[in-house]
C-alpha cells in the first residue's frame, strides 16, 4: 500500500492581493446595503446620568437637541 502525503496549505501572510481582493469585496457588499437601503446608521446621543429618559442629540453638522430615549436600544 502506497502512502500520498498532501502538501501543506499555503496560509496567507497578509499580502497585498489577498487584502485588496477583501477590501473589494467589503466594499461591493456595502455598496450593495447602500444601495437597497439596509444600511444602518446610529445617530450621536449624549446620555446623562440621572437624568434618564432625556438626553441630547448630537446632529452630524454640530447643532444639538434635547431629546427622550425610551428604548435601550437607540437606534429603534
Amino acid at each position: 500500500m502506497t502512502q500520498t502525503q498532501t502538501p501543506p496549505r499555503s496560509k496567507c501572510s497578509g499580502c497585498l492581493g489577498c487584502q485588496r481582493g477583501r477590501d473589494l469585496y467589503l466594499d461591493a457588499a456595502l455598496d450593495r446595503l447602500h444601495q437597497e437601503g439596509r444600511y444602518r446608521t446610529f445617530i450621536d446621543i449624549e446620555r446623562r446620568n440621572g437624568q434618564f429618559p432625556h438626553a441630547t442629540w448630537r446632529r452630524p453638522d454640530g447643532t444639538e437637541q434635547p431629546i427622550t430615549v425610551w428604548c435601550g436600544n437607540d437606534y429603534l
